[in-house]
């Protein structure tokens, strides 16, 4: 960042805010744009401790929160970021008390009409504001044009349906039948890694020789087109969030890695084939999610950009996919991530948008 100071200066900055990460040597930089006539800030992320402000609170003018994970716009504000900011705030009277001198303390990330007075009451006096400043009026709704949803675990709970095809299949082999749960740690990947898995799960139950995994496949599938799909559930207000977000004159899309006809015998059956704008499924891409082409069909086809797109879904397949794709991902905790938990799983990797269900996602999109 050393490099970039001076042209900054030169451009007419008199405030330059730089992130701790940026730097190898942070009061060294502090210093150089101090000497350049301008007032100099430090950026924290929300996951960068606060030690630096121990030891460099006579060279800044400016401390920035960011409370969201910097990447893209429209993301949610990082409930923590107010207890952070509470202990900045006191440094910050403390350090004024001594020297007479204010430092700025600014917040840079879902900053909202909704939360912006909970954020200065906690002490910021400085906010950055853009999809709540630049939005599109779509009556009350953020720069969104694409909404993309998984299908299982997302919008139905179909474990109990496709446990129940795995037993099937399982009799008609003779093999061991697997519980439902170990089945619900088998989904996330479409079919083929169902199976793959399914494969594992057999070779360490019994030494029966495996079938066909083609065959396996074929008859599964069959199966399960076979079912009435009495034993899908819709989760509690996924398909009115997605009306709504679709009267909103947002376009949704439906993309899964399950088979194209399961889906389209489902939709049809529950008369919700008209509710998606569009469906990309197993088969239509290369490579299925977490592989970002299906994202990418499905942002093109809706005529967006991926700035302007969100892809929500229940298991890491669906967050890894947005990532590759360059979107926005929310997560859902009403469905399955192979086992892990996943609030648990989307902290460690990074994702910091996780929702109890697609309703509370839809209600986010539309605040």
């Amino acid at each position: 960042v050393d490099a970039l100071v001076p042209s900054f200066i030169e451009a007419g900055a008199d405030i330059i805010t730089f992130h701790c990460e940026a730097t190898k040597h942070v009061d060294r930089t502090l210093q150089l744009i101090r000497k350049g006539g301008v007032k100099a800030g430090l950026v924290f992320n929300p996951a960068t401790p606060l030690d630096y402000l121990d030891y460099e609170l006579d060279q800044i003018d400016v401390v920035l929160l960011m409370s969201v994970n910097p990447g893209f716009g429209g993301q949610s504000f990082i409930e923590s970021t107010i207890e952070k900011l509470a202990r900045v705030r006191e440094k910050l009277d403390a350090y004024k008390a001594q020297t007479g001198r204010e430092i700025a303390l600014e917040v840079d990330g879902g900053v909202k009409p909704a939360n912006i007075a909970r954020i200065a009451a906690a002490g910021a006096d400085t906010f950055v504001a853009g999809s709540a400043v630049f939005e599109v009026s779509r009556g009350g709704t953020c720069m969104i044009r694409a909404a993309l949803f998984d299908l299982d675990g997302t919008l139905v709970s179909s474990l109990p349906e496709l446990a129940k095809g795995v037993e099937m299949l399982s009799r008609e082999l003779g093999a061991p039948v697997p519980p439902e749960a170990v089945v619900g740690d088998m989904i996330g990947g479409g079919v083929r890694v169902l199976i793959d898995r399914l494969f594992l799960w057999r070779k360490g139950a019994c030494a029966k020789e495996l079938p066909d995994f083609e065959s396996t496949l074929q008859r599964l599938v069959a199966i399960w087109s076979g079912m009435s799909g009495d034993l899908i559930r819709e989760i509690p207000g996924a398909f009115a969030g997605v009306q709504s977000l679709k009267e909103a004159g947002i376009s949704v899309w439906l993309v899964t890695n399950k088979e194209r006809g399961l889906t389209e015998a489902f939709l049809r059956e529950r008369g919700i084939d008209a509710l998606f704008n569009g469906l990309v499924a197993a088969g239509d891409c290369a490579h299925p999610k977490p592989a970002p082409d299906m994202l990418i069909k499905a942002i093109t086809s809706a005529g967006a950009e991926a700035s302007e797109a969100v892809m929500v879904g229940d298991s890491r397949n669906d967050a890894l996919a947005a990532r590759a794709a360059g979107i926005r991902a929310m997560l859902v905790e009403s469905g399955y991530n192979e086992g892990v938990p996943l609030k648990e799983w989307a902290r460690t990797a990074g994702f910091n948008e996780v929702f109890p269900s697609v309703k509370e996602v839809c209600e986010e999109l539309l605040a």
